[in-house]
């Protein structure tokens, strides 16, 4: 009989993160699959489950929830002492899911059927040094007009899908410049910019296709950059996002990275995964292929 550990936030998707328990325990019956359950009950529950229960006996781990319950459990296998590659399934919960958009998974049904479907996908995740000390993410890191839109989007969420929207409306009217450095490794080339975001998915936040052409298993991160706009060509570049048609904007610079760093000239807040981090310097690489998922991309091209 097969085992899997199930990491349940009960407040996603304002409970409704318990009827897909409920739906999950229906399907494992019927594929004589046991659960584990292990609740949340506040911030940075889901990572130490996911960091420090044993997982010898169990042939998955399960997420229940939304990005930030996602970001806790990849940052809590990401942390284990034993490295352990157990596969990790999701149930999409939250109103952003950027991830499952990728893997053309957005629906807890459709979720629950790739976790007896035999379904195996290595994809890359990265480790984020801020000011020190190691964080890490499958999904994004964005910082200026990113992330002031992600900050004001979280203190949204009572528009619920319409938050993303928000969001950007509130960061292109209260935005002040800043300056971040942003230098790709690689190549030792350095912006200075106000909109940085560097993507392993192809989508953001409510479905902003930022990256149309990244793959979750290539070895790299999708950085765009722009320079120094005024916000009225902001509001159209936004509108741009949504499609994934900024590509050809001439203000868009787009390149391809395994490593990056950006310097804040003040403490700031950075996007790692829809979590807003206090920073002033972070560092970011690339861990190919480091988690394997229960769910395979929804598009073609991937590499094997």
């Amino acid at each position: 009989m097969k085992r899997f550990l199930v990491i349940l936030n009960p407040k996603s998707g304002q409970g409704s993160g318990q009827d897909a328990l409920s739906a999950l325990k229906s399907e494992a019956e019927k594929h004589d699959v046991e659960l584990e359950v292990l609740t949340t009950e506040g911030e940075g529950d889901a990572c130490e489950f996911a960091r420090t229960h044993g997982l010898e006996d169990y042939d998955a781990v399960i997420s229940i929830g939304g990005d930030g319950t996602l970001n806790e459990v990849v940052n809590g296998l990401l942390r284990r002492e034993d490295e352990v590659k157990v596969p990790l399934g999701i149930l999409p919960m939250g109103t952003g899911n950027s991830l499952m958009k990728d893997l053309g998974c957005e629906t807890a049904d459709d979720a629950i059927q790739d976790l007896f479907s035999g379904k195996r996908f290595d994809m890359d995740a990265f480790e984020a040094v801020v000011d020190g000390e190691p964080r890490y993410g499958c999904n994004m890191v964005g910082c200026g007009l990113p992330s002031a839109v992600n900050h004001y989007a979280e203190a949204s969420r009572a528009f619920k899908s319409q938050r993303y929207n928000v969001g950007v409306i509130k960061a292109l009217c209260r935005y002040t410049s800043v300056g971040y450095e942003f230098t790709a490794n690689d190549s030792d080339k350095t912006w200075i910019s106000d909109f940085i975001l560097v993507s392993n998915t192809q989508h953001i936040g409510s479905g902003i296709r930022i990256a149309p052409d990244a793959k979750l298993n290539d070895g790299e991160m999708d950085a765009v950059v722009l320079g120094d706009l005024p916000k009225r060509s902001l509001i159209s570049l936004f509108f741009k996002l949504r499609k994934g048609r900024h590509m050809q904007d001439s203000n868009v610079e787009s390149m391809r990275l395994s490593s990056f760093s950006i310097q804040a000239p003040s403490p700031q807040e950075i996007n790692i995964d829809g979590e807003q981090v206090p920073f002033t310097e972070v560092s970011v690489k690339v861990l190919p292929q480091r988690l394997q998922l229960m769910h395979e991309p929804a598009y073609r091209g991937e590499t094997s």
